[in-house]
């Protein structure tokens, strides 16, 4: 696969317009803590210019617009743009890949990347972001990630682990590896907020892991074996039904990177 490309994993897995929107019911927001927190951090008002990429459904684009009224939503899945103009109708969202993005030099105050670079996190991807950032502008990377210190979500997570195969995955912190080999940006800081998603088992637990890109790309009897599997680990773990009411434990992590030029 070209470092040029989608990943096939994520092509297969979101370019279904069922898969994606199952990806908008069943993924979890994230906190609202996060706008107040970025506006503040960032510096930015209603007239900062924003790019969302790898936007997908619009689930973070939603925690940007209460910061400002000039925000550029870019995604390459076709059925992610769908629902993204369903959820946003507001605000358009064009194609792009990661590496090649049609606008402007030096043009956004803020560039945010949503549950997405660990996809696309290599060189190509820097420059086109350095590109469009305004001098010294940020980018920032965002990530739900299981809460996996309780146990019960653990042994989700460890169950799935032997079907990831080649899938990137933010856990791993492979995606760091590029900001190694390169001189456009530099750290500045990272955080942390705690957020429950709340539903029934079946709503926020299986069919949030069912959504997963490497997931869709299976059989659906394959699918239900899986789902099946899941409910028992959870019954066996908190004694809950997959029509029981429960919070499912996430940690939002922020990487602030800004360019050096």
């Amino acid at each position: 696969m070209s470092k040029n490309s989608i990943h096939p994993t994520a092509q297969h897995g979101f370019a279904n317009i069922q898969h994606a929107k199952n990806y908008q019911q069943a993924r979890p927001n994230y906190p609202v803590e996060i706008t107040a927190w970025l506006q503040q951090h960032l510096n930015l008002n209603h007239q900062s210019k924003l790019l969302d990429l790898a936007s997908g459904t619009g689930k973070f684009t939603a925690r940007l617009i209460p910061i400002s009224t000039d925000i550029t939503a870019v995604e390459p899945v076709e059925a992610m743009r769908a629902i993204f103009t369903q959820q946003h109708p507001q605000l358009g969202v064009m194609h792009g890949l990661s590496h090649q993005i049609h606008l402007p030099d030096h043009q956004f105050d803020a560039i945010f990347c949503a549950q997405a670079f660990h996809w696309f996190s290599n060189i190509e991807t820097l420059q086109e972001i350095n590109r469009l950032l305004k001098p010294q502008g940020d980018f920032i990377l965002i990530w739900n990630n299981r809460d996996n210190s309780q146990a019960w979500v653990n042994a989700l997570s460890e169950h799935l682990k032997p079907f990831e195969n080649d899938a990137p995955r933010f856990y791993t912190q492979q995606w760091q590896q590029v900001f190694s080999q390169q001189n456009l940006f530099q750290a500045v800081t990272t955080q942390q907020f705690n957020y429950a998603h709340c539903g029934t088992v079946q709503q926020v637990v299986i069919d949030r892991l069912l959504s997963s890109s490497f997931v869709k790309t299976w059989p659906s009897a394959v699918q239900q074996q899986l789902a099946d599997d899941l409910e028992k680990i959870v019954k066996q773990h908190t004694g809950l039904l997959a029509t029981d009411q429960v919070a499912f434990p996430y940690v939002t992590h922020i990487y602030h990177f800004r360019a050096t030029n």
